[in-house]
């Protein structure tokens, strides 16, 4: 259900948030509904037959396909040019870390039984809210570096700012 869901809709679901939303906001939305699958997971956990996991299933899904392409697309905004391939690179390892680190400590908790090891892990993305960049709601729309500039974190040069410097001894075009 999850492929099928990636393959079919994350185009068209990426065209709509990002009309809608900034990339910013597109992180906080996709944050909450991966929040929101684990709180309904909580509550519908003892429905007979899939239906908690088929919501479950739906609603992770969703939030990663807004939360991945947006982090992805905030990423050259927040670190140099120079360096993009390296935090590109870390970006995916941490990610793949961070999976395989958590794996074992969670099945321990929902072990445990009942809600509230759901409730719990429902509590992780609300939190991971706090490291999104404010801002970036007006004018930023899926595009560019208003969530970065409203949160005040320098853009990387752009190509042509650094050959710009490169003829002029550093100091800009018009310095």
């Amino acid at each position: 259900m999850s492929s099928v869901l990636v393959v079919c809709g994350s185009a068209p679901l990426e065209r709509l948030a990002a009309a809608r939303l900034s990339r910013t906001g597109m992180v906080r939305a996709g944050l909450v509904l991966v929040s929101g699958a684990f709180g309904a997971t909580a509550v519908l956990r003892e429905l007979p037959g899939v239906a908690a996991a088929a919501v479950f299933t739906v609603l992770l899904t969703l939030g990663q396909m807004l939360v991945l392409p947006a982090t992805r697309a905030l990423l050259p905004n927040l670190v140099d040019e120079r360096r993009l391939g390296l935090f590109t690179g870390a970006l995916a390892s941490l990610s793949g870390l961070a999976v395989l680190a958590a794996g074992a400590p969670v099945g321990a908790l929902l072990d445990l039984g009942g809600a509230v090891p759901w409730l719990v892990l429902g509590a992780v993305p609300l939190l991971a809210l706090g490291c999104v960049p404010r801002g970036g709601e007006r004018g930023e729309r899926g595009a560019g570096s208003g969530a970065a500039a409203a949160a005040g974190v320098r853009s990387a040069p752009s190509r042509t700012n650094g050959a710009e410097r490169g003829r002029h001894g550093g100091r800009g075009q018009g310095a």
